[in-house]
């Protein structure tokens, strides 16, 4: 059953201390327990592990798990190392499984992502573990001394480590009676596919695809009584199946073996190598080796070229060769089909995919078993089917329908054809067909056809029935500068001249001849023409438009200082009405968001500050936090109100602010910044002071930072987006960030003395490739990350649609707070349209009880070595963050040390 998944903002916090959660106490035998880390879980409460409250963890619900359940796991990604140190009992053995996604079930796999061994069974005994993927590097399953162990369904992708000891699959220490069945154990890097070492007893290897394997497929060392039966090794470095070290009673039968030598290795891969001191009581029969191996076997030291040769050893009487591809990715007519022996120990009833074994009819005899892993199934009906109109204009309604239905194994295929026009089905039709349709019109052509296996097969054709060729129209648009203005284009293809032409722009305006338009507001707009000829037919075309608000970057300028003037603070409650529209050189009209950096001083208590579009309801989010005597600047992206206004709300006390413009977004755009769009890169460090010589930035200094070039942002970036940090400052003071030189009578960033603080500032680029930072007294060293870049629309960059603030996490009323090394990982997705490559967020720190800092960064990926915001003890700091998002809709928050409420407010969106 194909499981459903949460559809709101789903926020997971993943522990990074060491050891096993603790667990619930342990359920009753007739309870299963269940793990899924993609919806509501946990380890720790007291329902955890039933099925609406999952584990989030494998480990957790292994460490529960008792005699005569199940561990259910989820599909998904799990990144631990499981160890298994329960048993069941005879009867009531431990099952652990994830979804059973074969053959061709589009769930997702339970795919555990270890940093050492997938799955560790130790001294274990009646477990069972089936349906699970893991790619840790030593070891994707290890056995050891372990009893009664069935390993069924294990997908593996591993890149092993370059050790002696390493193999997909290891079974070691004494375990005994442990079979492996049914698996796919793809490997790379160094090693080997499935090892039994020296000790094991009573092991079977059955039914399992190897693919590459660096070394030995499967190596039987020192392992009494093990079973090799009906596995496919394709291209392994070293011996495809390796009995040694004293292996006696070994069973290997029916195996598809392929080897390729590696030049230059100076080794000589073999087929099948059983060593002198293995051969007493050991059987080999039935297996496939593929031409060209250099030693298809090796026998107590002797090599035989040929399956005829080796039969002189008293072996192998039904070993074949064949063709590598033939064998391993089996086809009709490969040596393979219908030829294993059914009673060879371990045999299985299916195939590596659960397929059932299936006699090949075009195989004489009566075999239904192939060997190897793979078994050859009914091939499907192969159906084709064409519908041609008449092209004279005497049979305007008259078409052929042509099909041809194949199976190699069927002796009887029957084809109806439904012509879709509401005539009667024409079953146990054959081709060709003419058929008269009643009118011009579109129809689905249908074929079914049915093989004596019962096998159908379907296949639906469009026809259109018009007599002549149809009116085929062709839209374009293309707008202005000012871009609001479309202009639609069309062409067409016609025996008969168009008498009318029409456009639906979209935007639930009236149908109109014109072929310009000006869109009131900002969207994405669907526009379709419809074009009729002299014949009174008509044809229509459709095209898409996004007309979403562009942004210019402007230097750093000031436009609101409150301690100017009279020098009246905004008090406890208070609204600051803003103007920004027409005010320092941004326009009058089209403007839709203005961004800027707040900055608060002198606050006589602790608060925040929220701006928001005057003319709206206030939204119940901080723009801006600070305590008491604190000055703290923040960027922010605020709608503009109708009145080309904005509003700045204090909470409480009084408090002056400062408002620096950085940019703005509008639909009506200068030349130098027109067709800006959002561009979001990994954070990548350009600038940090204390490197090289050490040297901190001192009064009136300037740095040029190089953002633009190799391995930085690409040539067409017009401004940046960069994190900016303080640290280590000798006085209170401010850095503007600016495109030039000069220095500027705006700040980007504030601090005290020794404070470090970050802020995210927005600057247009020098024609060099550089920005400038300017401190303006005391020394202080500065760091500059990338985050993102605006440029010319194209397919690394989007528009950025900016939102009235909406709050997506508060630790302090839904979550704990985020603990050192603690990381929360924040669904997105289903808040911001599905394919949003970024989100702008404002992050807040509250109330850390250490120094630290937050990194922000998309979900999966390896997590940077820069920080995001920076925080001491007891402070509330903000910072506003460019996230990329991962592709299944997430982003993750990193807490460096000690342990802070987190606040998460979403300000706009890049898809």
């Amino acid at each position: 059953m194909r499981r459903n998944r949460a559809t709101a903002v789903a926020v997971l916090v993943l522990s990074v201390t060491a050891g096993l959660p603790l667990v619930s106490v342990a359920h009753a035998d007739t309870v299963d327990l269940y793990v899924d880390n993609t919806v509501n879980c946990s380890d720790y409460a007291p329902a955890a592990g039933g099925r609406l409250t999952p584990y989030c963890t494998v480990s957790a619900a292994t460490a529960a798990v008792q005699a005569g359940q199940t561990v259910h796991i989820g599909g998904g990604f799990y990144r631990e190392d499981v160890r298994l140190t329960h048993s069941g009992r005879p009867g009531a053995p431990i099952t652990v499984e994830g979804p059973d996604v074969r053959p061709d079930n589009h769930d997702p796999a339970a795919t555990v992502t270890g940093s050492d061994t997938g799955f560790t069974l130790a001294g274990v005994h009646d477990v069972v573990l089936r349906h699970v993927s893991t790619n840790a590097p030593k070891s994707a399953v290890e056995v050891t001394g372990s009893q009664h162990v069935v390993l069924d369904d294990i997908t593996t992708g591993t890149a092993l480590k370059e050790t002696e000891q390493s193999a997909a699959v290891r079974i070691t220490g004494r375990s005994s009676d442990v079979t492996l069945s049914h698996s796919q154990l793809q490997t790379s890097g160094a090693g080997v596919g499935v090892a039994v070492t020296p000790g094991v007893t009573g092991a079977v290897i059955t039914t399992n695809v190897l693919t590459d394997p660096v070394k030995d497929g499967i190596s039987v060392d020192g392992a009494d009584g093990t079973v090799v039966t009906g596995n496919t090794v394709d291209n392994a470095r070293g011996a495809a199946v390796r009995v040694s070290g004293g292996s006696t009673a070994t069973t290997v039968e029916n195996n598809v073996l392929s080897v390729v030598p590696v030049p230059g290795s100076g080794s000589t891969p073999s087929g099948l190598s059983v060593a002198a001191d293995s051969t007493t009581g050991t059987r080999a029969d039935y297996n496939v080796v593929a031409t060209g191996a250099p030693r298809p076997y090796v026998w107590g030291g002797q090599t035989y070229d040929t399956p005829a040769e080796f039969r002189a050893t008293g072996q192998g009487a039904h070993d074949l060769a064949g063709d590598r591809a033939s064998i391993t990715t089996p086809t009709e007519g490969s040596v393979v089909i219908d030829s294993a022996d059914p009673k060879a120990p371990g045999e299985s009833d299916t195939d590596v995919r659960g397929l059932a074994r299936v006699h090949d009819p075009l195989v004489p005899g009566t075999g239904s078993h192939d060997r190897g892993a793979t078994e050859f199934q009914r091939p499907p009906v192969a159906l084709s089917l064409s519908v041609t109109p008449k092209s004279d204009i005497s049979h305007p309604l008259d078409a052929t329908v042509d099909f041809k239905a194949t199976s190699p194994w069927a002796t009887s295929i029957r084809t109806s054809v439904d012509f879709g026009d509401g005539s009667p089905v024409e079953a146990g039709a054959t081709s060709p067909l003419t058929h008269t349709f009643p009118r011009t019109g579109t129809y689905q052509v249908r074929a079914v056809s049915t093989d004596d296996a019962g096998q159908t097969v379907v296949r639906t054709l469009s026809v259109d029935i018009i007599g002549t060729a149809p009116i085929a129209p062709q839209l374009k648009l293309s707008q202005d500068a000012d871009l609001l203005s479309v202009h639609a284009v069309t062409t067409v293809a016609s025996p008969w001249p168009i008498t009318r032409t029409t456009f639906d722009y979209g935007d639930r305006t009236p149908v109109t001849d014109q072929p310009t338009h000006v869109y009131a507001r900002p969207g994405f707009y669907r526009v379709t023409t419809t074009m009729t000829d002299t014949q009174g037919r008509t044809g229509t075309a459709t095209a898409t438009l996004t007309v979403t608000p562009e942004f210019a970057p402007v230097k750093p300028t000031r436009i609101l200082d409150t301690r100017q003037g009279t020098g009246t603070p905004v008090g406890p409650g208070g609204v600051h009405k803003l103007k920004v529209a027409g005010v320092a050189g941004l326009p009058a009209g089209g403007m839709t968001a203005v961004l800027l950096n707040l900055t608060a001083t002198r606050p006589t208590t602790g608060g925040y500050v929220t701006a928001y579009p005057t003319g709206t309801d206030r939204p119940t989010v901080s723009s801006l936090n600070f305590t008491t005597g604190q000055t703290v600047a923040n960027a922010v992206v605020v709608p503009v109100g109708p009145d080309g206004t904005v509003s700045l709300y204090n909470f409480s006390g009084d408090v002056h602010l400062i408002a620096d413009v950085q940019g703005y977004y509008g639909t009506t755009m200068p030349a130098a910044g027109a067709g800006n769009h959002l561009g979001s890169v990994a954070p990548t460090r350009v600038l940090d002071t204390r490197q090289g010589p050490g040297t901190p930035l001192g009064a009136g200094g300037t740095v040029k930072v190089k953002v633009r070039g190799s391995g930085l942002l690409p040539d067409a970036a017009r401004a940046v987006v960069l994190n900016l940090t303080a640290t280590r400052p000798t006085q209170s003071g401010y850095v503007t960030a600016a495109p030039d030189g000069n220095p500027p009578s705006s700040s980007s960033l504030n601090f005290a003395v020794g404070q470090t603080v970050a802020n995210q500032v927005t600057v247009p680029i020098d024609p060099d490739g550089t920005v400038t930072l300017y401190n303006h007294n005391g020394s202080v060293h500065l760091i500059a990350d990338l985050q993102g870049y605006y440029a010319a629309p194209g397919e690394d960059t989007r528009p950025l649609t900016t939102v009235t603030p909406t709050r997506l996490v508060d630790t302090r009323t839904t979550h704990s707070a985020l603990g050192p090394g603690g990381t929360m990982r924040i669904r997105v997705a289903g808040v911001v349209p599905a394919y949003t490559k970024a989100v702008l967020v404002n992050l807040t720190a509250v109330g850390p009880t250490a120094p630290g800092y937050l990194t922000a960064y998309q979900a999966g990926s390896s997590r940077p070595g820069t920080s995001i915001l920076n925080f001491t003890a007891g402070q509330t700091v903000p910072n506003l963050a460019l996230v990329p998002v991962s592709a299944d809709g997430f982003i993750e928050v990193y807490n460096f040390s000690g342990r802070t409420d987190l606040l998460v407010d979403l300000q706009g969106y890049s898809a």
